[in-house]
């Protein structure tokens, strides 16, 4: 008896001879028709398989064949764990045939291991088929092949999570509160981590990032209002709620993170101990620039050595007025409104003019002049500094080699260890012609000398160009002796605020005098700042300074 390929295999039923098939009727045959279509859709567009009630395959299509790298002779008769992988759990397989043994259809998505041991992911629906009698007859799954897609959402997650702690980063808290009308966020960073990451290892360092993430993210889980925890940059965290928080609330839930943080400022790492401290910086409002200003309140807290700040009115004023100077400063620069005055240095014993101290001023187009208590630090934020120093120091030797009088030159440490500063202070010294060496460079804020190697190889090459040295401010903050016998100088210029009070105060007499013994021992010339009234000017010249200043002596001009 010949049988019908077609309907033999369509599913429909196994077996059929063609005599059979002929006598069925019209609308049995339409029927076994559409049902052959309905399984010819069903192979072409899913990985199809049917088991009998025990997980024996019964059947496969070309498709499973060809993604799983099994034959259908392989396949048929085995048990359907034979495609298992060994990633999937247990739990997941006792799930799916709780479901289905109940004639249930279970929906759900599966790690299959193929033939040579790779692995391919599906998203599979079973269904349970029922005899007459109500009783599984077997079971049928539908797959759809979805290992591409899982790549891809593996790589997204990569993109989106940082890959020291694992944590979400800063492009998946972007992406979360893409559309949030309201955010609140909490900016923390360590305190002076490159110092950290210049001491220490590497792996200690990322120990540290990993350790404060850890405990971050465990604050997070005991404070209100569903904050989320993000590692963004190196040392940079987030917390960040899309919640509506009374401003007090979220003060209490700020504070509540810095002393929990900072607790255990202490993290152990393979045997060292480490300390930080942390930083931080809040907003608070519907603003699609909150990382900014976050990051504004978080600058604010640091140099402030707060702790913690919250973005407010006043730090927008105070961030219009940074822009405002730093546009000022670079107007400035340009029009060469840069310019040093010129303060008179005595000679106490002849009461003759012996120096002038070059100092810095701002003129704005109305001939109004700023002192460097207005400008200075923008520059230095603003990375306008070497062009302040350069229009001094231009300045000064433009207007110095005509004269007899010693120039005094004002250098930060920052000018003396700037390498562009440090190349230009010696290219327009070696092009100088005066008709004398005429030139001293003050050298100010001497507490932060940190590397001295540096700032006594200045010295000498300049003093082998004809220049001397003095030291500014001897005595105020750190400043010590051993400044005084390392460095090779010719001037000590006593701290101001020791000679103004030097009338009133017997200690800082004391004080003085010995500065003074010293720095006469070691040869130096001395010179007393700040001399405000005859009072004053008759102490230091008592007290034998060889030359002093004040705004009582003389006040600083724009010419000689």
């Amino acid at each position: 008896m010949k049988k019908i390929d077609k309907i033999s295999t369509s599913g429909v039923r196994q077996w059929m001879s063609a005599e059979d098939f002929e006598k069925l009727n019209d609308e049995v045959k339409d029927y076994i028709h559409l049902l052959e279509q309905y399984k010819s859709v069903a192979d072409e567009s899913n990985i199809v398989s049917k088991t009998n009630p025990k997980g024996i395959i019964t059947y496969t299509n070309k498709k499973f064949s060809e993604i799983s790298g099994y034959s259908e002779y392989e396949l048929i008769g085995k048990n359907h764990n034979i495609i298992r992988h060994p990633d999937m759990p247990a739990s997941a397989f006792k799930t799916l045939w709780e479901t289905i043994s109940n004639k249930k259809v279970w929906h759900g998505t599966v790690k299959n291991k193929k033939k040579d041991g790779g692995s391919y992911t599906v998203e599979a629906t079973i269904i349970p088929i029922l005899d007459r009698s109500g009783k599984i007859k077997e079971y049928i799954a539908l797959r759809k092949d979805i290992t591409r897609l899982v790549e891809q959402r593996k790589t997204i997650r990569k993109q989106t999570t940082d890959a020291l702690t694992g944590y979400p980063n800063i492009s998946k808290m972007q992406e979360d509160i893409e559309k949030a009308k309201l955010r609140n966020v909490i900016l923390l960073n360590i305190d002076m981590f490159h110092a950290i990451v210049d001491f220490y290892s590497e792996d200690v360092s990322n120990g540290v990032i990993r350790e404060v993430a850890d405990r971050l993210f465990t604050i997070q889980s005991q404070i209100p209002n569903n904050f989320k925890f993000y590692k963004l940059y190196e040392d940079e965290f987030a917390l960040v709620s899309t919640e509506n928080i009374e401003s007090s609330a979220l003060g209490e839930i700020v504070q509540y993170i810095f002393s929990e943080i900072m607790k255990e400022s202490i993290i152990l790492f393979n045997g060292i101990e480490v300390h930080y401290s942390i930083s931080m910086g809040v907003y608070s409002g519907k603003e699609h620039s909150f990382l900014n200003k976050s990051k504004m309140a978080l600058k604010h807290a640091r140099d402030s050595r707060l702790g913690y700040y919250i973005y407010d009115e006043k730090l927008i004023n105070q961030h219009t007025k940074n822009i405002n100077e730093v546009m000022i400063l670079r107007n400035a620069i340009k029009q060469n409104r840069i310019v040093p005055f010129y303060q008179p240095i005595f000679d106490i014993k002849t009461g003759e003019i012996a120096k002038y101290e070059s100092l810095a001023r701002l003129t704005n187009i109305k001939d109004e002049i700023f002192l460097p208590g207005t400008f200075l630090e923008s520059a230095k934020r603003s990375k306008l500094y070497p062009y302040v120093t350069s229009a001094v120091i231009a300045g000064v030797l433009n207007i110095a080699k005509d004269k007899d009088f010693d120039f005094t030159i004002n250098l930060s440490i920052e000018d003396i260890t700037d390498p562009r500063i440090n190349k230009m202070i010696f290219e327009s010294v070696e092009k100088y012609k005066s008709k004398k060496n005429n030139l001293i460079f003050e050298i100010t804020e001497s507490e932060n000398i940190q590397d001295f190697d540096e700032v006594q190889s200045f010295i000498k090459k300049i003093k082998k160009l004809g220049c001397q040295i003095a030291i500014d401010d001897f005595g105020s903050g750190y400043s010590n002796f051993e400044y005084l016998v390392r460095l090779d100088i010719d001037f000590v210029k006593v701290d101001g605020s020791l000679i103004k009070n030097i009338v009133k105060d017997v200690n800082i007499q004391k004080i003085v005098k010995v500065i003074l013994n010293f720095a006469k021992e070691m040869k130096y010339k001395t010179v007393a700042e700040f001399i405000e009234n005859q009072e004053v000017f008759e102490a230091v010249k008592e007290l034998g300074f060889d030359y002093c200043q004040g705004f009582y002596l003389g006040r600083p001009e724009p010419g000689i």
